[in-house]
């Protein structure tokens, strides 16, 4: 089973723009070739309003999945915070702070959804709708054994997309 995860596309607030949409109607292209049969979506709006899009071009229903959400807190977060302590250490799963989920917990949430589509022994393809931070977090539970690493940073574009064959998860 292959699992693609694709960004939702571009967003002001929680609100997909013109762009956005457009990001996700030109990535559908793609994921026409992908043999998809089954989608996954982070419950935020951005990410069910691009899984909307993405459902209607595919013909396939999309399923909202907790597990696939922004790290808690970080949606509520006050957006001039490039200089803050949190924003430095985001990427370190060691790092705790009461305004923002651990990183830890984080990839533990996303793991445990992982291994869940992997016991299904499900052979069709999956399609995530999600974060770029869920990127990272996938990207770690793939290629890291050790969950005390850095997590791996990705530069995920809006309605960009990754691809991952679950039989090689860790």
């Amino acid at each position: 089973m292959l699992i693609y995860l694709i960004r939702h596309g571009e967003a002001i607030g929680d609100k997909l723009t013109r762009i956005g949409k457009r990001q996700i109607k030109y990535a559908c292209e793609y994921l026409k070739g992908c043999d998809i049969k089954k989608i996954y979506c982070s419950p935020y709006n951005r990410c069910i309003q691009s899984a909307d899009i993405i459902s209607k071009k595919l013909n396939i229903k999309y399923e909202i999945e907790q597990a696939l959400k922004e790290r808690n807190l970080l949606q509520n977060i006050n957006k001039n915070y490039e200089n803050s302590e949190w924003y430095q250490n985001y990427l370190n799963p060691n790092y705790s702070n009461k305004e923002l989920e651990g990183g830890k917990d984080y990839l533990k949430r996303t793991y445990k959804f992982l291994k869940t589509l992997k016991k299904k022994k499900e052979q069709d393809n999956i399609l995530l709708v999600a974060h770029s931070c869920t990127s990272y977090a996938i990207n770690n539970c793939f290629f890291n054994s050790n969950s005390n690493n850095m997590l791996t940073w990705t530069r995920m574009g809006n309605g960009s997309i990754l691809c991952y064959n679950i039989n090689q998860l860790k």
